[in-house]
Formats: structure tokens, sequence, C-alpha cells
């Protein structure tokens, strides 16, 4: 491997060589100070800026100057525009160059000995620029002796840091020879190294296909793995599913039994008592406030009445009693009208309120004689064929015919004494033809019937 060699004594000693100052042109070497141009130099007594124009601004000096650079900071200026510049030199040859704007400054290296120095800004358009100041670096012709010694050292430290790297190419060049060797060794690896490279691919490809199949297998077993799981879960919901069934089966079946009882129990009621009778029992309640109400009419009548008349007595009693040449015959017969007319009065209230009150209490007799005909009917009805082998269309001709029986026996005084109910046989369950044996006879009383064979 190379070896990189320490830094020569003479290339250490080029930055600890101490260089001639470099100043700027003193003020007083300026051809024609009073002139604007000159006051934009950095070590005028009055400095101040100039706008900036398009033409050479001149700074020519009263001798030949070693001028190494002139740094310009400008205002306004857009950036990388460009500043042309000449310098004469002492030979009477002009050079020119062309040096940009950065961060509102520039530099313009001379680098050589001048008389004259001249830049000259650019166009501006839409803007007003200036220049701020101008600084012009160098030193006089009487001080070129130490900037020569200073270059001759510098010089003398370059041929020593020459034949330094001369001698460090040469032992470069046997170090070469050797790295060509080792190249040569280095390509023969390579060759086998790329020779087991393209095994190694083999193998890494036959290791991709290896990994490819594993992972088909184990994405496949996954599905397997996910359709398993499913099935177990589709299992678990279906047997939850026929748990919540049955148990809905179960209670729907009690509850179906239940709802047959009941509507057995309704059918039963309907057909041994029909709205109707709901309806007389309601009407008759209605009946009950309405007479109810009218009846309080003459109560009140009546009360008033005596109120008057028990007030009256008192007062003719005091008048009859505090004065003694009262003719009792004369005021007995003025009254005797009165007397009449409030004995009319209450005699009519009293028939009224009688009639209502007898009219109501039989209104109540009627309503609990048909609450004790409907229990006691339930109570036959349902006793009766209790065990005795019968239809439903049989169990419903004798209700029907026990019901208008009763209700026969509950309107009579509203029917004549010869009433029969005549239904006509379309209305009445099918297989009524087969009754005739239930039916009543002649010389049998209603609701009794001979049992055939």
């Amino acid at each position: 491997m190379a070896t990189t060699q320490p830094p020569s004594k003479g290339t250490q000693a080029i930055s600890d060589l101490p260089m001639p100052p470099v100043e700027e042109v003193p003020f007083r070497l300026i051809s024609r100070p009073e002139r604007k141009t000159a006051k934009l130099l950095q070590n005028a007594v009055d400095q101040q800026a100039v706008k900036s124009q398009n033409k050479f601004f001149h700074f020519k000096f009263e001798e030949s100057l070693f001028i190494f650079d002139i740094y310009i900071i400008v205002e306004g200026f857009i950036e990388s525009s460009e500043f042309e510049y000449f310098w004469d030199g002492v030979d009477g040859v002009r050079h020119e160059g062309k040096a940009s704007v950065k961060d509102q400054s520039l530099n313009i290296p001379v680098y050589g000995v001048a008389s004259l120095v001249a830049f000259k800004p650019p166009k501006a358009y839409f803007t007003t620029p200036h220049i701020k100041s101008v600084g012009i670096y160098g030193f006089e012709l009487k001080m070129a002796g130490d900037f020569v010694r200073y270059i001759e050292r510098v010089e003398e430290i370059k041929d020593n840091a020459i034949a330094s790297i001369d001698k460090q190419k040469a032992d470069l060049e046997e170090k070469r020879k050797s790295v060509a060797a080792l190249e040569a060794q280095r390509g023969a690896l390579t060759q086998d190294i790329t020779l087991f490279k393209s095994a190694v691919s083999r193998e890494q490809v036959k290791v991709k296909s290896l990994e490819s199949q594993r992972t088909e297998l184990i994405a496949k077993s996954g599905e397997i793995e996910r359709a398993i799981s499913d099935s177990e879960s589709r299992v678990e919901e279906m047997k939850s599913y026929i748990t919540r069934s049955t148990k809905i089966r179960s209670d729907l079946a009690m509850s179906i039994t239940k709802k047959e009882k009941v509507l057995s129990e309704l059918e039963a009621n309907i057909d041994l008592f029909p709205s109707e009778l709901s309806s007389f029992s309601k009407q008759g309640s209605k009946d009950f406030k309405m007479f109810a109400l009218l009846s309080v009419i003459p109560v009140i009548l009546i009360a008033v009445m005596f109120i008057l008349l028990v007030r009256g007595s008192a007062d003719l009693t005091t008048k009859i009693t505090g004065s003694e040449d009262i003719n009792l015959l004369a005021l007995a017969v003025s009254r005797a009208p009165y007397v009449a007319i409030a004995g009319a009065i209450i005699a009519a209230s009293y028939y009224v309120a009688k009639m209502l009150i007898l009219e109501m209490v039989r209104i109540s007799r009627q309503r609990l004689s048909l609450t004790k005909i409907s229990i006691i009917a339930k109570d036959i009805s349902l006793s009766i064929d209790s065990d005795i082998l019968m239809s439903k269309d049989e169990r419903y001709y004798r209700r029907l015919n026990l019901k208008m029986d009763m209700m026969k026996d509950h309107l009579k005084e509203y029917l004549s004494t010869d009433f029969k109910p005549s239904l006509p046989e379309t209305i009445l369950p099918s297989g009524i033809a087969n009754l005739s044996r239930w039916m009543p006879k002649e010389g049998q009383k209603d609701g009794t019937a001979e049992v055939g064979d």
C-alpha cells in the first residue's frame, strides 16, 4: 500500500513566511483629488457616495503603483450586473475585463504596475443605483524591494518543493509498478470471484424459487386456516341460531297453546254472550246518569221552596207577636194563593223526582238481573256439556237456544206473550239438519230435548 510522506520543510515554511503589508493606495498619490470620482475612495477626507452613471470612472496616479485589486461597494444594482474595467501598465499596454456584482459589491483584480485604473457601471432601468465607496489596494514602487525579496524566498521554497515532489514521483513510480503487479493478481482474483459470484447467483435463483414456493405454501396454508376458522365461526353461528330457533319455537309453542286456550274461551263467551248484551248494559249506565242529573232539578226546587216557607213563617210569627191589632183572617186570606202555588210546585217536583228515582232503581235491578242471568247461564252451559260428547255446532245451537230463551224472559215486559224467534237455516252452522233430535217438540218445555241413539 502507498504511504503518504510528510510535507517538506519548504512547504511548511510558505505559510509562515511574512508577507509585506498590502494597504490602500495613499490618497496623496491620486491625481486631481478634488473631483467627485476621487471622493469615492475610502480614505478620502470627505468620502461620499455618487449616483451611478453608464460612463467610466477614472483614477489616475501621480506615479506608477503596483495595484493588487480594486474593491467597490455599490447599492441598488441587480445581482450579477457586469462592470467594465481597464488599467494602463507602465509599458503603455491597456488591460481590459469585466467583473460581476455579488452581494452589492465587486472585486476587480489587477496584479500589475499601473498608472491609471477605470471602471464603468452598467445601465440601470427603473432603479437609481449608487456607488458607495471604492478601495484601491497596492504599494509604491519604492517598496518593491520587500516584495521582490518575498517573491525570491517564495521561489526558493517552490524549487525545494519541486525537487521533493520529483523524488516522491520516483518513489511513486516504483510503487506504481508494484501496484500493477498487484493489479494483475487482483485481476486473476477478480475472475475467480466472478465465477464464484456466478455460482452464487445461480444458487440464489434456486433459493428465491424455493422461497417463492414456500411463500405460496404459507399463503395457501393461511387461506386454509382462515377457511377453517370461518367454517368454525359459521358452525358456531349455526349452533347459536339453532339454539335460539329452538328456544323461539318452544316459546311460540307455549304461546300458541296459551292463545288457543284463550281463543277457545273467547269463542265460548262470544257464542254465549254477544256484544249486544254489553251495549245494553252501557246504554243502561248512560240512562242512569241522565235520570240522576234530571232528578237533581226537582230536589233543588223542593229544598228552595222549603227554605222559603220556613223563613216566611218565621217572619209572619214575628209580625203577629209584635203587633196586637193585626187581622189574622185577612192575613191568612192574602197568603193563601202563595201557599197554594208553593204547595203545587213542591207536589210537582216531588212527583217528578219520585218517577226519576224509581226509573233509576228499575235500571239498576235490570242490570243486576242481566248479570246474574249471564253468570248462571255460563255455569249451566259449561256444566251441561262438560260430560256430554257434542260437536261444536251442537254446542253452538244449544247455547243459542238457551240465550234466546233468556232474552225472551228478560225482555218479557217489552215483547208480546206469543213472541217466538224464528232464524233462517242459512245463518245456522253447517250440519243443522242433523240436529233435529235436539229440537224441542210439542209438549216439551223450551230448553229440554230428547237424546237420540
